[in-house]
């Protein structure tokens, strides 16, 4: 009767200390793993997740900044050969200025 009031805690030292040894290993190990899947779904994971994440985003910003310079740099371009171009035809075929056609 006195051993019906103690405590889960007593309760399951008691029953491993019955136990052979291989089972209380094999109790602990199968422990060990589930907490380390426990530990890498809930933490682990995510955590990674969001690092490839961010380096995704910090990726595609710099893309971004890249292709408004490189489209800048185009339209620059453009607009100096659009100015170039219509220079030569306001002056004439032979102008002094742009050299043979």
């Amino acid at each position: 009767m006195a051993e019906d009031n103690k405590g889960p805690t007593e309760s399951v030292i008691r029953w491993l200390a019955g136990q052979p040894f291989n089972n209380v290993l094999l109790i602990s190990i199968l422990a060990s793993v589930a907490w380390g899947m426990r530990y890498s779904v809930t933490i682990a994971i995510p955590a990674h997740l969001e690092q490839i994440q961010n380096g995704y985003e910090t990726l595609d910003k710099a893309h971004q900044i890249e292709r408004s310079e490189m489209r800048s740099m185009y339209d620059k371009w453009f607009d100096r050969v659009a100015a170039s171009s219509s220079h030569a035809t306001a002056a004439g075929p032979e102008s002094p200025t742009l050299g043979p056609n």
